[in-house]
């Protein structure tokens, strides 16, 4: 640590950290417009110069160093800035009152906070034309060219859509000579360009430009004109699309209809991106009853359970009630994807477990079969921004197709073909190459992974602070022994080598079930009559998008649920972090009615509790990693530091000793032509029927393999699949992916009925049928 002095105040830092960030840190303000925290400076607003040591500089892009004296307030420091803001407002459209950003504008907040007194410049007014792409909407009328969207998209997204290009626009040349120097080049810089969309790639369902934008130049075209900024109630929670749990803030008001809706959602910008499904998704409505029959009939079709199949995306709440009810009602409780889990995770210290703060550090990233770009959205953003800012780490991903996106993150990226089934012998690979010695070494070594073809052995040896990346791809093909095994291994690669591991699940909450539930194994459960609790079964409680109903739903066979959107409650995210839920809308009937829950069910079992997150606080009792900690007293922050408070982590155990079985038997390889994975931004029910969502459930192909089989996107085709002697069918919509390479087909696990052709695998060999004039098949015939 380092001591440097900001403004008369003493501050311990490290070296290396730009001034501005360590400011920020310690609560000291210095203003800036065009800095996005933990991202490359553009050095574009100029608002955060300081003096260093006598010197004018930038403190966005000056690196502390020990003894500095930094003055952020000088007088000619103000007066320049209060220009800087004055240039800023010259010919921008007094429009504040209908513009998106009135009330949270940085516009606003700086001409306020520089008292600007006067305009002493002017200019005659140029032609700017907007555009509009994907969500957004460009209108270079209020743009300041501070190259924030250009920065996030780059250094988060990792798609270099944007960019700050040149225009013919009248430029400030008679105040060359009269004005500040700062002031005029913030000035001629905005005079002279206009933000350019310049992608090559696909750009769908993101919107972090929007969230960047400091003024209303870059907006939602959904939300403009809806409502004002200070008309609504922000409601912080935490998404559960995937096991992230990133930090979002629900915009929330009442409609003219006197239903409470969301209008948009928002974000930390600064150090949380969050995916389209994040952003967007919040229009899709849940069917709700208010009708108290439906508490009988799902009692007794409780009582009549021989299991109880409990889904991956349910709270910890949820969880834990059915983890009760399985006891008293003495079933078996069952979720194959976290029972696979908690074999891997038995075997694994918990100081192995990588945080997202652990990704700002990391050296390096091994993926192997994580496929994190479509199941984790956020991984990607967090490898991306380490991969932009420190230019030195590596990426190593082994996956069953190379994915020309990754190639574009850094040159320190490498993709090696695998199969699923390759998952141990790859940790095998590892272990071997870094010279471990690990159980039953001699006889297993050769099965170890040999498909490296133009890869480096070197680039298998692990420098200390990496991060392995796995998911449920990894953990799909391999039996109880193995995957005790996988975790032995990963335990021990991080234990010698100085390494983490962050498993990443399909499901939300699949590490939530895995730490709360005694599950038992599918195979061996009694399927006479199964409940499923956000699951399948022959009784389902579940969430029902109002846009999949033609018909009122069968409540005999049904207990709806409100979507995690509308709960509150917890859930344990992919850091092994507890964080809260806040519903962001009401779940209501019709009649505006509030719909019946499943705290009804919980008392009717004498689980006593008003709401479901009364029993927040009893999660401790079924595993002592959790805290005694009632929901309302849960933190919901990210620090202006950019430190995440939000919940705890887990107070895990050390692993007791495993009675390890090194008989190990590698799945066998499986030809293939389709993996069953959702596209970017489609996870659940929720993002399926989004009307705003432009990425769509279905099937999925590279642009090559489209021209091939001469299919355009959005055309409706029928898949088969050769089972023994019967061949199954399905029609679905194919759509192109665009960092997509191969000839491979994607497919959907949203696709209705999908998941009987691809159980108990995730992969298939499909055949496209030429013939679209036969009869379509439903799944549900099909498999009568």
């Amino acid at each position: 640590m380092i001591k440097i002095t900001i403004d008369s105040i003493e501050l311990e830092c490290e070296e290396g950290e730009t001034v501005l960030e360590i400011a920020r840190k310690n609560n000291i303000q210095i203003p800036s417009i065009c800095y996005l925290s933990e991202c490359s400076p553009t050095l574009a607003c100029k608002m955060c110069m300081v003096e260093i040591d006598g010197k004018r500089t930038y403190s966005c892009n000056a690196k502390a160093k020990d003894g500095m004296n930094i003055l952020s307030n000088t007088e000619e420091i103000i007066k320049d800035r209060t220009a800087i803001m004055q240039t800023y407002c010259v010919n921008h459209p007094l429009e504040c009152g209908v513009c998106d950003k009135s009330g949270e504008c940085e516009l606003q907040d700086f001409t306020l906070y520089t008292k600007v007194p006067t305009q002493e410049y002017g200019l005659k007014e140029s032609d700017k034309r907007g555009y509009r792409f994907a969500q957004s909407t460009y209108d270079p009328n209020l743009c300041i060219m501070c190259e924030r969207c250009a920065t996030t998209c780059k250094d988060n997204i990792g798609y270099s859509n944007l960019k700050a290009g040149k225009a013919k626009l009248f430029t400030p040349e008679d105040y060359k000579e009269s004005m500040p120097k700062d002031p005029y080049s913030v000035w001629s810089k905005r005079q002279k360009g206009l933000i350019e969309f310049v992608g090559t790639s696909e750009c769908k369902d993101c919107g972090e430009c929007i969230s960047a934008c400091p003024v209303g130049a870059m907006t939602y075209t959904g939300f403009t004109y809806t409502s004002n900024a200070w008309e609504l109630e922000k409601i912080p929670s935490a998404c559960t699309h995937c096991p992230s749990g990133c930090f979002i803030s629900y915009n929330m008001k009442i409609n003219n209809a006197e239903r409470h809706l969301i209008y948009r959602v928002q974000n930390d910008y600064h150090y949380n991106p969050i995916c389209g499904a994040g952003r967007f998704s919040y229009d899709t409505s849940f069917y709700a009853t208010a009708m108290p029959e439906v508490i009988d009939i799902a009692l007794e079709r409780l009582q009549k359970a021989t299991s109880l199949h409990i889904g991956s995306d349910v709270t910890n709440e949820e969880a834990y009630l059915f983890s009760k009810i399985a006891t008293r009602l003495n079933v078996p409780l069952f979720n194959t994807e976290a029972f696979r889990l908690k074999k891997v995770l038995d075997s694994i210290e918990s100081s192995h477990f990588a945080s997202f703060a652990d990704f700002k550090t990391a050296t390096s990233f091994i993926s192997i079969n994580s496929l994190f770009k479509y199941v984790n959205p956020s991984i990607k953003f967090r490898i991306n921004n380490n991969l932009k800012l420190k230019k030195t780490t590596k990426l190593l991903s082994f996956a069953p197709f190379i994915d020309k996106h990754l190639a574009t993150l850094g040159k320190g990226v490498k993709q090696v073909v695998s199969n699923l089934e390759d998952t141990l012998s790859i940790l095998l690979a590892l272990c071997n190459e870094n010279g471990l010695q690990y159980a039953n070494k001699e006889a297993l070594q050769t099965l170890s992974f040999e498909g490296f073809g133009e890869l480096p052995l070197e680039e298998l040896k692990l420098e200390p602070k990496g991060i392995l990346l796995l998911g449920d791809h990894s953990l799909a093909s391999l039996d109880d022994k193995a995957l005790s095994f996988m975790g032995y291994l990963l335990n021990l690669l991080c234990a010698k080598l100085d390494l983490k591991v962050m498993i990443s699940t399909l499901g939300s909450n699949t590490l939530g079930v895995a730490n709360l539930c005694d599950l038992t194994k599918e195979s061996e459960v009694k399927k006479d009559y199964v409940v499923g609790l956000r699951a399948s079964g022959d009784y389902e409680f579940k969430s029902l998008a109002l846009r999949s109903l033609d018909k009122e739903p069968n409540l005999e066979a049904i207990f709806p649920l409100p979507f995690s959107t509308q709960v509150d409650g917890s859930f344990t995210n992919v850091e092994h972090r507890v964080l809260r839920l806040n519903p962001g809308s009401y779940y209501e009937d019709s009649t505006l009615k509030e719909g019946i829950y499943l705290d009804t069910i919980a008392n009717a079992f004498d689980i006593k509790c008003d709401s479901l997150s009364d029993l927040t606080s009893k999660l401790h009792t079924l595993n002592k990693a959790y805290k005694d900690l009632d929901y309302k007293d849960f933190k919901l922050e990210i620090t202006k530091s950019g430190e995440d408070v939000r919940g705890y982590f887990l107070d895990h155990k050390s692993v007791d000793s495993i009675n390890l079985e090194v008989d190990i038997t590698l799945p066998e390889k499986k030809a293939f032509n389709a993996l069953l994975l959702n596209p970017k931004e489609q996870f659940n029910i929720q993002t399926k029927y989004s009307a705003i969502l432009q990425t769509k459930a279905g099937v999925y192909i590279s642009p090559e393999f489209a021209a091939k089989l001469e299919l355009k996107e959005g055309k409706e085709v029928v898949f088969n699949m050769q089972v023994d002697t019967q061949k199954l069918s399905f029609k679905t919509k194919v759509y192109i992916d665009y960092d997509l390479e191969g000839e491979i087909f994607l497919v959907s696990p949203l696709i209705d009925g999908i998941e009987s052709i691809f159980k108990p695998s995730l992969l298939a060999t499909l055949a496209l049928e030429q013939d679209m004039s036969i009869k379509e098949q439903k799944l549900e015939e099909v498999q009568a």
